[in-house]
């Protein structure tokens, strides 16, 4: 009789919302998918064959991504982001306590005035810090291991890549120019 109350008390609490029982590991698995603030918590997520994710909001405590996967961070909340196996990961922005890619994994990080501290962070393997370009928001993050720093690329300011590429349009021209004057005068 005991026993039977204490179940239905667990089952009322559970009903109510004051105790919530949910998985806290998914698996996302080829295709793409999306992650929003509406989505539930999860310990864990993970990211495999060859599955594109864009996570836009919410908040999760640990994405890894593995085979080939794709993942676009626009913003939300995780504790850790582990990539591995040939995965990407364009860091747009969002709040990561560390991150840890190794693998031929690749994090693209969209920001300026990035620096790379290689003293501090979690378990004193260095920490980034910057600013986003799409809200200029601060970020900084530990890097977990000593192989993730040369796994991170800067992407420049798209302004930037086209003033580099009108520049060089103008070089390229002038010499033309240049070459086509030689010519005539010989």
């Amino acid at each position: 009789m005991l026993r039977k109350k204490i179940i239905t008390i667990l089952a009322a609490i559970t009903v109510l919302g004051v105790c919530p029982l949910q998985a806290s590991v998914v698996f996302l698995e080829s295709g793409h998918h999306t992650w929003t603030d509406a989505d539930p918590y999860y310990d864990e997520v993970f990211l495999k064959n060859d599955a594109s994710l864009d996570f836009l909001g919410g908040t999760i405590g640990k994405l890894s991504t593995y085979h080939n996967s794709l993942a676009d961070l626009e913003g939300g909340q995780m504790h850790s982001l582990w990539t591995f196996d040939n995965s990407i990961v364009h860091y747009h922005a969002g709040q990561i306590d560390y991150i840890s890619a190794t693998h031929n994994s690749t994090v693209s990080l969209y920001a300026y005035d990035v620096t790379y501290n290689p003293l501090g962070g979690i378990n004193n393997q260095g920490y980034v810090e910057g600013f986003f370009y799409n809200n200029h928001e601060a970020f900084s993050f530990s890097c977990w291991n000593t192989p993730t720093w040369s796994h991170i690329e800067i992407v420049p300011e798209p302004t930037t890549l086209l003033m580099l590429g009108l520049g060089g349009l103008m070089v390229r021209k002038k010499s033309e120019r240049k070459t086509k004057t030689i010519y005539k005068g010989v």
